[in-house]
């Protein structure tokens, strides 16, 4: 059996580009003036960020093992090991996009998240490589919230690797495939998968619901569960972004230094006590150099620009 998730990985996207080729919704899309940008986050957020994981995770894998071997005594480790391998994958499918469903949600819902996954709603056209486009705090957030659960369902349950593998391909191919520039929609499956027809109303302007539309990643089903569906048969949104997105800055650089200055706001308000998002006792009995080092931090964001009501920085609303 195959197992090279690179190799595969190289097929999705070919796949794509041929879609996007042989049928293309819309003409002229890879004259965008960010085209390249996108294809620095691709090569940053898929290849460049992975080693960067690897040598910061790596040390702790022995530890891992060894608490594998602790729980392995504990685990229900049968219960899923006599299952197929196609039923393993479904079931597992299921499971990460319900997961991925809920956590999408909170990027739109939680105002410090969606400062950061806005960046993934400044495309102006949808390519499958804008698929990539997104800040890699969202990795963190995203990897820790979906992946903790899974690993612990996948080893308590017995689940093979070989079923993660080609869970992994399937949510790459699908979520590349929801960005690509041509137009399917999948007949009556649009009930279960997602599509680039249903996906490309996730980034209209317009919110046609309160925190926006369309959060699924592969199966479209759990918009149509929850009622956070909006789709409308042969028709395109009139302008895809969000709201105050002319303030946003539009240089690679400049989005950098962006992401440096919300951070260090966020890594502010939770840690350093002064303008806390919780108002509690502690920011009374905050000792003497957590209010130099809080003054020193703020001093950053330059406190006049600040709206002290909103503890919101430029560009970070």
């Amino acid at each position: 059996m195959f197992y090279n998730y690179y190799l595969c990985f190289l097929g999705t996207a070919v796949i794509c580009l041929l879609l996007e080729w042989k049928y293309p919704w819309r003409k002229k899309v890879y004259q965008s003036k960010e085209y390249l940008q996108d294809i620095f986050f691709f090569i940053f957020n898929t290849y460049v960020f992975s080693m960067i994981l690897r040598v910061v995770i790596g040390p702790l894998e022995s530890r891992f093992t060894k608490f594998e071997e602790f729980l392995r005594p504990y685990s229900l480790f049968d219960t899923f090991n006599g299952l197929s391998l196609l039923a393993q994958i479904i079931g597992l499918l299921f499971l990460k996009d319900f997961l991925e469903y809920w956590i999408h949600r909170m990027l739109h819902r939680i105002p410090f998240l969606w400062r950061y996954h806005k960046l993934h709603h400044t495309v102006k056209e949808i390519y499958w490589i804008e698929n990539f486009r997104f800040h890699w705090m969202e990795l963190i957030v995203y990897k820790s919230l979906k992946y903790l659960p899974l690993v612990f369902f996948s080893f308590h349950f017995g689940i093979s690797w070989q079923a993660v593998f080609w869970v992994g391909i399937l949510s790459t191919l699908i979520g590349n495939l929801n960005h690509t520039n041509s137009k399917m929609d999948y007949g009556i499956f649009k009930y279960l998968i997602n599509s680039p027809s249903l996906h490309v109303w996730h980034h209209d302007k317009v919110n046609h619901f309160k925190y926006g539309q369309n959060f699924g990643v592969v199966l479209s089903v759990w918009d149509w569960m929850f009622s956070t569906i909006y789709y409308l048969p042969d028709d395109y949104p009139k302008e895809l972004g969000f709201v105050g997105e002319e303030k946003y800055p539009k240089k690679l650089i400049k989005k950098g230094l962006l992401f440096l200055r919300i951070s260090l706001y966020i890594f502010h308000q939770v840690f350093l006590g002064q303008y806390i998002i919780i108002n509690t006792p502690t920011r009374q009995i905050m000792p003497p150099i957590m209010s130099y080092l809080s003054g020193f931090t703020l001093s950053i964001f330059h406190p006049h620009k600040i709206d002290m009501t909103t503890n919101t920085p430029p560009y970070a609303a």
